[in-house]
């Protein structure tokens, strides 16, 4: 089985650890384990997130 892991704190500490230590868990246990590490977006880089967005949003080929 693969597991997804998925840690959206900004913070050291508790949650990154048990995070870790889950994936540690499942992997002796015999799983394949993806972490997915996904920190907000601060405020002042959201609008250049929103800009890079939209350009890979048009890079994208359409369907018709």
């Amino acid at each position: 089985m693969h597991i997804l892991l998925v840690d959206n704190s900004n913070v050291y500490g508790g949650i990154p650890k048990v995070t870790v230590a889950l994936a540690n868990a499942m992997v002796d246990r015999g799983h394949r384990v993806t972490v997915l590490n996904q920190k907000p977006v601060s405020r002042f880089s959201y609008p250049l997130y929103k800009i890079g967005y939209w350009v890979y949003a048009k890079s994208l080929p359409r369907h018709i």
